[in-house]
């Protein structure tokens, strides 16, 4: 008799262990993370990019930085004279800046690159130094401007700083218009009447 009650007991055993649900052997095995986003006890940690449950949200940055600007294009002859000719070569050439005005008013000029005989400018850090640490925020509205510059040579007539190229933009304008490329490293600005073009590199900030 005894036997025959141990054998019940542990049916019932059996059959009550079977009804219990089954439990995870891992708090991450059933969390799915999106968008490069890594599981942590039961929790996805996002990249700095992205937020929610899965890290399915993209992430409007706290601030946006100008890391290089870009200009091709630009001419080098008025009509069938070189930009400052008669004067010999590469006094004839243009000599050009960038500006930036900052949300705030601040106004700042790049180093000149003197001379150009049509290939492609660049200011980075290295000859733009207050693109290092100046940023905006939102819908902040970042100016530039690229003007030609007379008198840097000595056989140039000094006369006012000649507007080349201008454009305007803010964050807003840049971040999550696309799906595909929700922040994307590059703005790329063209002329209407010509083959000028600028392109500023971008960098983002989400916890700035």
């Amino acid at each position: 008799m005894k036997s025959v009650i141990n054998i019940t007991a542990l049916i019932w055993c059996v059959l009550a262990s079977s009804c219990k649900p089954e439990v995870p052997t891992h708090p991450c095995e059933e969390v799915t993370c999106l968008n490069g986003g890594n599981c942590f006890n039961g929790t996805c940690m996002c990249p700095d990019e992205y937020e929610g449950e899965s890290c399915e949200i993209p992430r409007f940055p706290e601030a946006m930085f100008v890391t290089g600007i870009s200009f091709t294009g630009y001419p080098t002859f008025r009509g069938s004279d070189p930009w400052d000719g008669p004067i010999d070569a590469p006094a004839c050439w243009p000599d050009f800046a960038v500006t930036i005005k900052w949300p705030w008013g601040q106004t700042n000029q790049s180093f000149k690159k003197r001379n150009a005989e049509g290939g492609t400018l660049f200011w980075g850090p290295s000859s733009f130094v207050y693109i290092t640490d100046n940023h905006v925020h939102g819908e902040d509205l970042l100016e530039f401007s690229i003007h030609e510059l007379d008198g840097l040579d000595s056989l140039e007539a000094v006369s006012p700083p000649e507007l080349m190229f201008s454009g305007a933009f803010a964050m807003t304008d840049v971040v999550l218009n696309d799906s595909l490329n929700p922040w994307p490293d590059m703005m790329l600005f063209e002329s209407d009447s010509s083959d000028m073009s600028v392109s500023l590199s971008l960098r983002y900030e989400f916890d700035h």
